[in-house]
C-alpha cells in the first residue's frame, strides 16, 4: 500500500485520460513542526488533564471514606471524554490525515486522494488558483477551486457533497506547484 501511495504515480493511474500524463505527485510533509497554537494547546491540555485527574481521584476518595456518591465519580466522566476527543481532533487526525493524503497534478486536472476516496478539479477552465504564504521552512498551500463552490445535482444543490476545492498542504516550494497549475506552468 505505501509504495503504490507514495511511489510515483501509478495511483493515480486509473484517473487519467486519454492523452493526459502526470506533471507532479507529492504527499503533505510527515514532519511538523510545532504550530505556534500548540505552544497554548499544550499547557492547557496539561493542565484539563491534571484539573480533571484531580476531581477524578476527589470523587473517589470522598466515596470510599463514605462522605460521597458515586454521582461525583460518574459526572467526571464526560470531562475524559472532552478531553480524549479534543487531543484526537488536535494532534492524532491531523497526523493520521497526513499520512494517507497524495496529490497529483496532471496537464488537465488536480487529483486528490485520501484513504480510498477521490477528489478531481478540472484545469480547463482554469479555476481559481491561491498560494499561501510559505513558512521559514519553505512550506506552504495551493488551493484549487473555490472553497464555497456548491455541488449541482439532479436535484438541485448540494452544498455538502464536496467543497468545491483541493488543498494541496503541507508542500515545499508551492510556489513551484502553483506555477504548474497555473498558466505559466503549461
Amino acid at each position: 500500500m505505501k509504495e503504490e501511495l507514495y511511489g510515483g504515480y501509478e495511483w493515480c493511474r486509473p484517473y487519467l485520460d486519454a492523452g493526459e500524463y502526470v506533471k507532479w505527485t507529492g504527499s503533505p510533509e510527515k514532519k511538523r513542526r510545532i504550530h505556534p497554537l500548540y505552544l497554548f494547546l499544550i499547557p492547557f491540555f496539561v493542565f484539563w488533564i491534571g484539573a480533571v485527574a484531580l476531581g477524578t481521584a476527589a470523587a473517589i476518595s470522598s466515596v470510599i471514606d463514605g462522605e460521597g456518591d458515586m454521582f461525583s465519580v460518574v459526572f467526571m466522566i464526560p470531562f475524559w471524554v472532552a478531553g480524549a476527543v479534543m487531543v484526537f481532533f488536535v494532534f492524532i487526525y491531523p497526523a493520521v490525515s497526513r499520512s494517507r493524503t497524495v496529490y497529483a497534478v496532471t496537464n488537465k486536472k488536480v487529483i486528490q486522494k485520501y484513504g480510498k476516496r477521490i477528489k478531481m478539479i478540472n484545469l480547463v477552465p482554469l479555476p481559481q488558483v491561491y498560494l499561501s504564504e510559505t513558512d521559514r521552512h519553505g512550506y506552504g498551500s495551493v488551493t484549487v477551486g473555490t472553497p464555497d463552490a456548491r455541488y449541482r445535482g439532479e436535484e438541485g444543490y448540494f452544498p455538502w457533497a464536496g467543497s468545491g476545492c483541493i488543498v494541496i498542504s503541507g508542500i515545499s516550494d508551492p510556489y513551484r506547484i502553483y506555477r504548474l497549475i497555473t498558466a505559466e506552468g503549461r
